[in-house]
């Protein structure tokens, strides 16, 4: 009589240890599925690929030199937007991380060339996002504008 306690002493610690194994594995795949589910394809889609004359997103676009308020001229850029959708460039201060000018609307793969007027000398950095009609971004890109 003193074996059936040490065996299902045994069968008890052996087979808890796999059904608590078990009821983690469950717990886990279900937070997944939540968490899974709360993602939409619009989520998932792509950014649009934005098209410079530069191949290193991380060297600055160099506009060619402008004078005070004056229309100056930025490089011209262009996107592609994976799934077809119109774009939206805007183009920011790196300083004030301000809006400068007005964002420009266009088809994806339309090259456009954005104007803008300043009233300071010296160099505005500004970058560029591009935005799809889900409002799926791509990096910023930095642009550089000498101003004298």
């Amino acid at each position: 009589m003193l074996e059936a306690p040490s065996q299902a002493k045994f069968w008890h610690s052996r087979y808890s240890s796999r059904a608590g194994i078990l009821a983690l594995v469950a717990v886990a795949a279900v937070g997944v599925l939540v968490v899974a589910s709360r993602w939409s394809a619009q989520d998932l889609s792509p950014t649009p690929l934005v098209t410079l004359p530069s191949k290193n997103r991380h060297v600055p676009l160099v506009a060619k030199p402008c004078r005070v308020n004056q229309v100056c001229v930025g490089p011209t850029v262009s996107a592609v937007d994976p799934e077809g959708e119109r774009l939206t460039y805007r183009f920011y201060d790196q300083r004030t991380k301000q809006l400068v000018g007005q964002p420009i609307q266009a088809d994806s793969g339309q090259p456009v060339t954005p104007k803008f007027e300043f009233n300071e000398l010296g160099e505005k950095s500004l970058y560029m996002v591009v935005e799809d009609g889900a409002g799926h971004k791509a990096p910023d890109y930095p642009i550089i504008i000498p101003i004298k």
